[in-house]
């Protein structure tokens, strides 16, 4: 039966696995979203049985984080049109 904690036995380890990944993917340039990460400790007793998250303080630290990622985004959509935009001269003269 597969482990349901993640990549390995333990979350330690699944928290070093993730890290590693982070790691290649920034040697690919893959942008991805810088910690904090959320881990829903007991999360069987946060989740009610619709999956509606119905753990205040759970709640808060996730709302926090959805809109730190939003901003990410927007700052992200910013450097992807400025990278277009030096992109494109460069471009069109060869």
């Amino acid at each position: 039966m597969a482990d349901p904690t993640g990549a390995s036995p333990s979350q330690v380890g699944t928290a070093r696995a993730q890290l590693h990944l982070r790691q290649l993917l920034g040697h690919v340039h893959a942008r991805t979203l810088p910690p904090p990460e959320l881990l829903v400790a007991a999360a069987h007793e946060r989740f009610d049985a619709e999956l509606r998250l119905t753990h205040e303080g759970t709640r808060r630290v996730l709302s926090a984080l959805l809109e730190r990622f939003a901003r990410w985004i927007d700052r992200e959509r910013v450097a992807d049109a400025t990278e277009s935009a030096r992109a494109s001269p460069a471009s069109a003269h060869r």
